[in-house]
């Protein structure tokens, strides 16, 4: 009866102030009722109090399924504005990382290029130096030229062709650029055994240079780790659900909304 009049005396209250509430906005709540009256312009509305009980298990339900408070703005409309500002922080920092490894990579097999030109090197020179035996002919001597002309080939077939996704990555590194087109073991073996050192020379110093490129990529993707690491922590720390509060919450309301129904008699 107590419930029947309070609404009864709500309505008539109700159509008075919507009347004269006009555009203004209102809230109130009858003394010892369980229900909220509401109005918005000309309109207005009842809620029962069971009404919103169910509102907070539903939001509570769905906090719980996403493991977040905060799943649309009207969760906590600030924690909603710095919380996106973070993901975007995070998502730019995640690229980045991304990024920076992909340029690591690149280096990487920019040196590996270079190292297998090396190789090469360290076979021609092996050859000069055995070119140098007194003992080799001229014919001997044409033999072990013809293998270096092959190695002088694959060196500039890596410059043509050695891509990193389709870019070339030594173009540079020709024979004809490195003075290696001298190398000429029929006619003078030592010189072309200076040649050779000069050019691994050159060589060592680009491996190095590259080398040098990706260790302080990788000190850059350490550091945005970490940027990220604490930058999830904070976010996480405004948006995500205290599972246990929640849990909590969830029983606590579900047996309101049970007595509020009248399931359980107090």
């Amino acid at each position: 009866m107590r419930l029947s009049f309070s609404i009864i005396i709500s309505a008539i209250l109700l159509s008075i102030i919507s009347a004269s509430a006009k555009d203004n906005n209102f809230l109130f709540h009858p003394d010892g009722a369980n229900f909220y009256v509401y109005g918005y312009g000309q309109n207005s509305f009842i809620v029962t109090q069971s009404k919103l009980t169910e509102m907070k298990l539903d939001r509570q339900i769905s906090q719980l399924s996403a493991g977040k408070r905060i799943n649309n703005a009207s969760d906590d409309p600030a924690g909603f504005a710095v919380a996106e500002k973070m993901k975007g922080l995070l998502n730019q920092l995640r690229q980045e990382s991304t990024n920076a490894e992909d340029m690591r990579n690149f280096h990487n097999f920019i040196e590996s290029a270079i190292g297998q030109d090396q190789e090469l090197l360290q076979r021609m020179r092996l050859l000069t130096v055995q070119a140098s035996n007194g003992i080799l002919n001229t014919e001997d001597r044409e033999n072990i030229q013809a293998e270096i002309d092959q190695l002088l080939s694959q060196i500039n077939m890596n410059a043509k062709f050695m891509q990193f996704n389709t870019k070339n990555i030594i173009p540079e590194l020709t024979t004809q650029n490195l003075g290696l087109d001298a190398v000429d073991v029929v006619h003078n073996s030592q010189k072309s055994t200076g040649i050779i050192d000069d050019v691994m020379t050159k060589l060592t110093k680009k491996r190095i240079i590259q080398g040098v490129q990706s260790n302080v990529l990788t000190f850059q993707i350490e550091g945005k780790s970490y940027q990220y690491l604490n930058l999830q922590r904070t976010e996480s720390n405004i948006s995500d659900l205290d599972m246990a509060e929640g849990i909590s919450g969830l029983i606590r309301n579900n047996v309101l909304l049970k007595s509020q129904y009248g399931l359980i008699i107090r």
